[in-house]
C-alpha cells in the first residue's frame, strides 16, 4: 500500500492499484461536454491536449473506501473553469458517470460508477486533489 500526500490531505492507494495518468474532460456528457461534471476520461496516447482549458492530463488512483482519486494540476485549466467546477471546494457532478473499462481494469477497481451529486476537493499550490465515491 502507498500513502499519496498533499498539503491538506492523505489517501492510501490501493495495494496492487497504480497510478494512472488520463486525460479529463470536464463537462457533462449529456451536454456534449458544456455544464459541470466529468464528461470522458482518456488515455494519453498524444502530447496534444484533447480541449485546450476544458481537459487535463490527470493522475488517476484507486483508494480506500470505494474511493478514487484525481490530482488536476491547476495549470492545465483556465480559471472560470476552476470557479465554475470547483465552486466552494466542492466538485459538482450533475450527472452520474461511468469509467471506462480500460481505467477500471488498470486501477483494479471494485466499482466503475460515481454518483451524480457534490464531492469535497483540497487546493495547494499546484494541484486540485478530488476524492470521487465509486458504487
Amino acid at each position: 500500500m502507498t500513502t499519496l500526500k498533499t498539503a491538506e490531505t492523505t489517501a492510501i492507494q490501493l495495494k496492487n492499484s497504480p497510478i494512472i495518468t488520463a486525460e479529463v474532460i470536464f463537462g457533462s456528457p449529456k451536454k456534449n461536454c458544456a455544464g459541470i461534471g466529468i464528461c470522458k476520461v482518456s488515455p494519453v496516447d498524444n502530447a496534444t491536449t484533447v480541449m485546450p482549458c476544458r481537459s487535463v492530463r490527470t493522475e488517476i488512483a484507486g483508494v480506500r473506501n470505494n474511493s478514487l482519486r484525481l490530482r488536476v494540476p491547476m495549470d492545465g485549466l483556465c480559471a472560470n473553469l476552476i470557479d465554475r467546477q470547483f465552486r466552494l471546494g466542492k466538485f459538482k457532478m450533475e450527472e452520474a458517470f461511468e469509467l471506462p473499462a480500460w481505467l477500471v481494469a488498470q486501477l483494479q477497481l471494485p466499482a466503475s460508477h460515481i454518483k451524480a451529486g457534490s464531492y469535497p476537493v483540497k487546493f495547494d499550490d499546484r494541484y486540485i486533489d478530488i476524492r470521487l465515491r465509486l458504487s
